[in-house]
């Protein structure tokens, strides 16, 4: 890993730590490892599949670990990065009572 996808990575990690990013900012399971960073949310693997769905017109998703950010990536993540109502989209929420899966 280069200098500097290390670096972004320990700002991730950092923002993972604020109060409300521990938890999934659309279903509230806790750890969320992929973000929707052009909205500025962490959330979890089943609410990023459908955030994908959505388009990348409405919302932009990477893995927090398995993706290489970009420095305007992780500084748009970080500036807009602050705790959301719950479930402020509020489709996954939706979508995951629908597939019989509860809240966390």
């Amino acid at each position: 890993m280069s200098a500097r996808a290390d670096k972004h990575q320990r700002i991730l990690a950092e923002l993972l730590t604020r109060p409300g990013n521990d938890v999934c900012a659309e279903c509230r399971e806790r750890a969320p490892r992929w973000s929707s960073w052009n909205i500025g949310i962490f959330i979890c693997v089943h609410c990023a599949s459908i955030h994908r769905k959505m388009g990348t017109h409405i919302s932009k998703v990477k893995s927090v670990t398995l993706d290489t950010w970009t420095k305007d990536q992780v500084e748009v993540t970080s500036s807009r990065t602050i705790p959301l109502p719950r479930n402020m989209l509020s489709i996954c929420l939706a979508e995951r009572q629908k597939h019989g899966k509860s809240q966390s």
